[in-house]
């Protein structure tokens, strides 16, 4: 039925593709895809083996970046520590040398240790000097008057309650 209605076959054609279409550039194409088809199966399984292999360097460089973050903080850590024990040390042997100093004198320094906090910011260590910031301002139990042959800093004692 099929060759009554578009007739006889003829030669170096190919039914249904229309004119100029032979059955050598068919096949050929054909088989060109297929080769094709199967370069972008094998490319694809390439791809997806170096996705993986990505997947895990990243995996391990990100295991690498915490503990290096971990041992960073913990230096860090350590060497603030230090930095404190060092400082709060500076803080009582300076304390301690004022006091003594104004038990040598006739100046009273009473200090509630437990109270006070220590500061020793990157300015004040570039001048050299650490200040002592205490709890409640300091009441000055009867100031004298001011002489001319008396120096001006703490003539008086300085009482903390």
């Amino acid at each position: 039925m099929f060759v009554e209605v578009f007739g006889p076959e003829h030669h170096g054609r190919v039914r249904g593709y229309g004119a100029g279409v032979t059955p050598t550039k068919l096949w050929e194409s054909e088989q060109k895809r297929l080769e094709s088809e199967q370069k972008r199966i094998e490319a694809d399984a390439e791809l997806k083996e170096e996705v993986k292999h990505l997947k895990s360097m990243l995996e391990q460089q990100a295991i690498q970046m915490a503990e290096h973050k971990r041992h960073f903080e913990e230096q860090q850590a350590s060497q603030m520590a230090k930095q404190r024990a060092h400082y709060d040390n500076m803080m009582m042997q300076m304390l301690s040398h004022i006091t003594s100093q104004s038990a040598q004198s006739s100046n009273k320094i009473i200090v509630d240790l437990k109270n006070c906090s220590f500061s020793s910011s990157s300015y004040e260590n570039r001048k050299g000097s650490v200040m002592v910031y205490l709890p409640k301002p300091p009441v000055f139990a009867n100031p004298p008057s001011p002489s001319p042959n008396l120096p001006t800093k703490t003539n008086f004692p300085i009482i903390v309650p």
